[in-house]
């Protein structure tokens, strides 16, 4: 990486300085790169089973539908309200414009998942102008 950005930055080519080089490994030596936190399946399941829905509702949905359907932040985003069919036991999610440009679609099947969907869907206003499928959600 810093040779990267010496080289867009500066135009400079680390690889002709030697000495510079074998000094930056002797200060990586020993480095222990920091592991990302992730949330086992158990804490997921947890927190949508305990967590009070008048509190959280939005944050269920936005983690059903983010782990289920494989999502990016600005999948999410652009998702609108025809991007969710309700097929009763079955949801079909599809995924919009996505990084790849390849349209995506996934199915959730578990009921107590659908339910909440479901009910974030239930709750949003009806005079709202935007077609996306998330909108401020309080309480």
């Amino acid at each position: 990486m810093l040779q990267a950005t010496l080289n867009i930055k500066h135009n400079i080519n680390i690889k002709n300085y030697s000495k510079l080089i074998a000094f930056l490994k002797r200060k990586n030596d020993g480095h222990v790169p920091k592991k990302s936190k992730t949330l086992e399946i158990e804490q997921v399941e947890k927190f949508i089973r305990e967590a009070p829905d008048e509190d959280y509702l939005l944050m269920k949905t936005v983690l059903i539908i983010g782990m289920c359907a494989a999502c990016r932040r600005e999948e999410l985003t652009k998702m609108t309200i025809e991007d969710i069919q309700d097929r009763g036991d079955v949801l079909i999610i599809t995924i919009p414009d996505n990084k790849t440009k390849k349209p995506r679609t996934s199915c959730m099947t578990e009921p107590t998942w659908i339910k909440i969907i479901q009910k974030y869907k239930h709750l949003r206003p009806p005079l709202v102008q935007t077609q996306r499928f998330f909108v401020l959600f309080r309480k």
